[in-house]
C-alpha cells in the first residue's frame, strides 16, 4: 500500500451522452445527436474542477469520451482550460469518431497536449462494415483521419480496432502497419 499513489492520475469523462453515429457494434448507452438533457451542465464542470484539484496527481491524463465529445468541444475547452491553470502537466485525450472536424476542433490539435484517438476497424471495407447503420460514413471519417495526421503526426494519435472477425485480422494488421502505426 505504501507504493502507491495516494492521487489520481488519469479520469475518463463523458461530457455527453449524444453521438452523431450509431455504429452496430457500440457499448455505450447512448443518445441521439439532437436529445437533450444527455450533456454536462456548468455546475458538474465546477465541480469537477473542484474534485481534480483536491484529489489528482501533477501528472494527469483526462480521456474525453462519449457517445461523442466533439459535440460539446466547447465544455472539452472549458475544461481544457481551467485544468492546465492547476494541473499545467495535464495531457488530454479526445476520443472521436472523426466524423466533424470544424474551426474549433483544428484549434484544440493546435494544443501540445491534446491527444485524438479514434476507432479504426481496419481497411476501408473492412470499416464500414463494422458500421453498418452509418453507410457513406467512412469517407468523411479516413479524410478527416488524413487531416488530422497532417496536422498533429501518428504520436498524438492512437487508433484501436474492434474486432469481430478474426478471419481478418492479419488485414487489419497490415493496415495499421502500412498506415504508419507502430501498435
Amino acid at each position: 500500500r505504501n507504493h502507491i499513489k495516494n492521487k489520481i492520475s488519469y479520469l475518463i469523462i463523458i461530457p455527453t451522452l449524444r453521438c452523431n453515429l450509431s455504429c452496430s457494434y457500440c457499448q455505450v448507452s447512448r443518445a441521439s445527436e439532437t436529445a437533450k438533457g444527455f450533456d454536462w451542465s456548468n455546475d458538474l464542470i465546477s465541480k469537477f474542477e473542484d474534485f481534480v484539484l483536491n484529489n489528482t496527481s501533477e501528472d494527469l491524463k483526462i480521456e474525453f469520451q462519449g457517445g461523442e465529445p466533439t459535440l460539446r468541444l466547447d465544455i472539452i475547452n472549458i475544461i481544457i482550460k481551467k485544468i492546465t491553470r492547476i494541473r499545467p502537466k495535464t495531457v488530454f485525450v479526445i476520443c472521436t469518431n472523426l466524423q466533424s472536424i470544424n474551426e474549433d476542433f483544428k484549434d484544440l490539435l493546435k494544443i501540445p497536449s491534446v491527444q485524438i484517438s479514434t476507432s479504426l476497424d481496419g481497411p476501408i471495407n473492412l470499416h464500414d462494415k463494422q458500421r453498418i447503420n452509418d453507410k457513406g460514413k467512412n469517407e468523411i471519417f479516413f479524410k478527416n483521419l488524413e487531416y488530422v495526421v497532417k496536422q498533429i503526426g501518428l504520436n498524438r494519435l492512437g487508433a484501436l480496432p474492434t474486432i469481430t472477425d478474426f478471419k481478418k485480422i492479419n488485414d487489419i494488421i497490415n493496415f495499421y502497419y502500412n498506415f504508419g502505426f507502430s501498435e
